[in-house]
């Protein structure tokens, strides 16, 4: 870092963390389908290689196989402000 003064050169600190931080470098996340309850059904997950994911909002993180007799957990799922998606 260079300093000006005895003080940090806060413009090039500033350009850096906007460039770490840039939108387009970063992954997102859209909730959408919101229910009566404002709970949002869905999530849209964006990555920066251009990768897109449609999650659909679920109860709990294992289902009960009524042929099988059994309970399966998902093989993936995401916890988004305490709700769970898979």
């Amino acid at each position: 870092m260079k300093k000006i003064n005895g003080t940090l050169d806060l413009t090039r600190i500033t350009i850096q963390i906007q460039l770490k931080f840039d939108n387009n470098n970063m992954n997102k996340l859209k909730l959408t389908n919101y229910s009566m309850t404002g709970i949002p059904q869905n999530a849209i997950l964006s990555y920066a290689n251009g990768d897109v994911v449609v999650l659909d909002k679920i109860t709990t993180t294992r289902y009960y196989d009524k042929m099988g007799k059994t309970y399966h957990s998902y093989n993936k799922f995401y916890k988004i402000n305490n709700n769970y998606y898979a």
